[in-house]
């Protein structure tokens, strides 16, 4: 018994130390100035094991659905979408995604300070004769880490619906604020 509260008690102090690690490895990487992954205060938090996210889009807007609760989806709306990803790597490999020292976390919904990405966008859009500096300081780079995958995407904001039901409901909904709005 006093073994067990021992090791539970060590295994509290090993993560607060690990938890303390990264936190700073995020204030350092923040500090230089780097790429950053920032953990946004989500409320909306989904299942480590299976929150089955899907998207949808068009050419200017994203929906993010996944299972928030069991009888619930949330509905993340993107706006004014520039790019999006959706895809690897999966929880298994996160710690070799570039920005895993540089504060991203599992499971997490995040924001990419000094995104490499929106530079990137940018500068392939500056070729365009009606290139707006300024539009592009506006833009945000998130993250969101699941089991299986993760959803990336560069947009000014976005919109959170929770709809009861399933996917088909949730994604019938996307779509018709896809077409309707």
């Amino acid at each position: 018994m006093v073994a067990d509260k021992v090791s539970y008690v060590e295994d509290i102090m090993e993560n607060d130390a690990l938890n303390e690690r990264r936190i700073l490895k995020r204030n350092l990487s923040l500090a230089k100035g780097e790429e950053t992954a920032v953990p946004i205060e989500w409320k909306y938090p989904w299942d480590a094991g299976a929150p089955c996210p899907h998207v949808l889009a068009d050419g200017h807007r994203v929906f993010l659905a996944y299972c928030y609760t069991v009888s619930q989806i949330a509905l993340v709306e993107f706006i004014r979408v520039v790019n999006f990803k959706f895809g690897g790597p999966n929880d298994e490999v996160l710690h070799g995604h570039p920005l895993y020292g540089h504060g991203l976390e599992y499971y997490e919904a995040h924001e990419i300070i000094n995104s490499k990405w929106i530079i990137e966008q940018e500068q392939i859009n500056a070729v365009h004769s009606r290139h707006d500096s300024e539009r592009w300081q506006t833009l945000k780079h998130f993250v969101f880490t699941f089991h299986d995958e993760i959803f990336e995407c560069i947009a000014e904001a976005y919109n959170v619906e929770i709809i009861n039901g399933s996917f088909r409901d949730a994604l019938c909904e996307a779509t018709k604020w896809l077409f309707d709005r």
